[in-house]
């Protein structure tokens, strides 16, 4: 049944290839942000009768497909003649094996995606959790939980998420999501380069920077958000460049654009820093082009179109949390306290420094304790907890994870771009603006949110949108310079695609787990990253089907990875309905007074505890307890 998404989305592009004939690339991104509105409306909508299930959306898709192809053949017998797509060229023989490289990284990545499945702490915590919680609802509502991040963060990775979940009835195609996020971010970043004035060896280098980068390798195979807000961004830029190189903003750009925008938010508000410099671009080239009174006419649909892709999830938020970005202690922990200029000078150079992690101890302390230093001179606190998250600041070596990773090379390769790009006079003014656009993006984006050791992974949409720059400049060079860049942008990433730490194919000792995931049980791949499964975990599971109990609720930690008790309970199962039991949380307020746990687990129960909701103490070890309805 999945296949059903995958056909509709493949006949959207052959749709949109009848009316993009210039390029063959934005069709696709083009067809996505359609398929990305049919996700969120079916999601939304379904959610409001409760009717979220594997017939309603088996008969959405259904119907979806049917109407593709209807919209489809009207197309044809209109323009009478079948959809064309640029031919590429292919260029040296050099240049053919790197294109040929590219794709087997990417085709790897795929394989990566497919064999593990979700292990993310993060993931396991409530990207994941949230979609087994609302496949089990029929709705993607809020619900109680002690884990508020799973109603109150952007959700549209996770209604992809959860149409898949669904249709497949498990989570085995879970990460395809980032990885179809990866792969456009790779065609977008081609056909941005091009707008732009690349050439074809240029447009391979922004491919290869893309395909190459080490976060997007890692991100690709997970179910981290930040890749898919990159997705969306450069579905926004690649309207805004399309409409420069027409040299006309037509409709078409407003509309494709308010719905990059609305995407891309709705994904995880973070977006708002690497979309508005480029909007505000965008607001710039059309008064220009058009005057300010047709602007203003149609900046009202863009709003319009912007708010009614958000609006549910943000009624839901701001009814429980009292904002629609969610609660006020999520936004003061993410955002600075203060905004001064030595407050982004700070965190653009902390930002930074989480690309220059070394294999060296010695030179990564090196490292933090001259940017210390030069806080110290400066008056400032290198770890001032108005500005740092958790008040934490250090520089680790390459970690080959998708929420540590940073990525060295390519931030070189960025920052001689940018230099190049204004001090070289046949640089167009086109593209100085977009280098200008894109470090603003940084800029905001550091003066925004709080540092934090875990902030190279929020970067990815800046790095991937830094692409095109740098395919555009590379490409200018000498054929041996610029393809030899090529080579190392891409080999420089294959560390990631074959030794990432929790899932390698090819293991690295003291870097990785200790085994390939050639070699791995899927269900010993869901526990890598927690040190494996308990006995304490395995007896709780046996001593609940012994009991025959499949209405089992929850009491665990504000972080805990919450959705391996949904896989070692063998999730999905119509039968089976997993609950937290929580009170003093926003989300208590939406507790179903009618639910009768026989089970109850519970993590870091008090020891004089004997019952809960009425169910004894069965059994404890360590910090986990089990409260089981009595066996005959």
């Amino acid at each position: 049944m999945p296949l059903l998404m995958l056909l509709t989305l493949l006949t959207l592009i052959v749709i949109q290839s009848l009316s993009d004939e210039s390029d063959s690339y934005q069709p696709v991104l083009r067809a996505a942000v359609i398929w990305g509105g049919m996700i969120v409306a079916s999601s939304e909508l379904l959610s409001l009768l409760k009717f979220l299930t594997f017939l309603s959306l088996s008969l959405f898709w259904t119907t979806s497909l049917l109407v593709s192809i209807g919209w489809l053949v009207v197309e044809l017998r209109r323009s009478r003649r079948l959809p064309t797509f640029k031919k590429i060229s292919l260029g040296s023989p050099i240049e053919k094996i790197l294109l040929a490289l590219t794709l087997l990284t990417v085709t790897g990545v795929l394989f990566v995606s497919l064999k593990a499945p979700v292990q993310t702490y993060d993931s396991l915590s409530y990207h994941m959790s949230r979609v087994a919680h609302w496949a089990q609802n029929h709705s993607v509502g809020i619900y109680p939980t002690g884990i508020e991040r799973q109603n109150e963060m952007g959700p549209f990775a996770e209604y992809t998420v959860l149409h898949l979940y669904i249709l497949q009835r498990g989570d085995l195609l879970v990460n395809l999501v980032d990885w179809l996020a990866y792969l456009g971010c790779i065609l977008a970043a081609t056909f941005i380069a091009g707008r732009l004035g690349a050439g074809r060896r240029g447009q391979l280098i922004a491919a290869v920077f893309a395909a190459g980068l080490p976060m997007a390798i890692a991100q690709a195979s997970s179910t981290m958000t930040d890749i898919v807000v990159a997705f969306w961004t450069m579905c926004v830029i690649a309207e805004i460049t399309s409409a420069m190189a027409a040299r006309q903003v037509t409709w078409r750009h407003w509309l494709y654009l308010a719905g990059a925008t609305g995407l891309a938010i709705l994904t995880k508000s973070t977006a708002f820093a690497f979309v508005l410099p480029f909007l505000i671009w965008f607001g710039i080239l059309s008064l220009r082009a058009q005057g300010l009174r047709r602007t203003a006419a149609r900046c009202l649909p863009f709003l319009a179109i912007v708010v009614a892709v958000n609006l549910f999830f943000g009624l839901r938020n701001d009814l429980t949390f009292g904002t629609p970005l969610g609660s006020p202690a999520l936004l003061q922990l993410h955002a600075n306290k203060i905004i001064t200029p030595g407050v982004l000078v700070s965190n653009v150079v902390r930002n930074l420094s989480l690309n220059l992690g070394t294999p060296s101890v010695q030179i990564n302390h090196f490292t933090v304790a001259v940017i210390a230093k030069l806080h110290k001179l400066a008056g400032m606190n290198v770890e001032d907890p108005r500005t740092t998250f958790n008040g934490d600041f250090s520089i680790t070596n390459q970690i080959m994870m998708e929420d540590r990773t940073g990525n060295p090379l390519q931030l070189i390769f960025i920052m001689v771009a940018s230099v190049f790009a204004f001090l070289n006079k046949k640089i167009s003014t086109q593209v100085r603006g977009y280098t200008l656009t894109a470090i603003s993006t940084y800029l905001l984006f550091s003066i925004g949110n709080t540092y934090q050791v875990f902030g190279s992974r929020l970067q990815a949409p800046f790095f991937l949108l830094a692409a095109p720059l740098v395919g555009l400049i590379v490409g200018l060079w000498r054929p041996w310079i610029s393809l030899t860049a090529g080579y190392l942008l891409l080999l420089a990433g294959l560390p990631w695609l074959f030794s990432l730490q929790s899932r390698p194919i090819l293991p690295i000792r003291g870097q990785t787990i200790p085994q390939s995931i050639l070699s791995m049980s899927r269900e010993q791949l869901y526990f890598t990253n927690v040190g494996g499964i308990s006995s304490a975990q395995k007896a709780i599971v046996k001593r609940i089907r012994a009991a025959s109990c499949t209405q089992i609720g929850l009491m665990l930690g504000g972080d805990d990875p919450e959705y391996l008790w949904w896989v070692l309970l063998g999730a999905p199962n119509p039968q089976l309905r997993i609950e937290w039991l929580v009170s003093g949380t926003p989300s208590a307020a939406y507790a179903d007074p009618n639910f009768r746990p026989c089970a109850v687990i519970c993590k870091s129960c008090s020891a004089a505890s004997k019952t809960v909701s009425g169910l004894p103490l069965q059994f404890q070890s360590g910090d986990l307890s089990l409260f089981l309805k009595p066996t005959p």
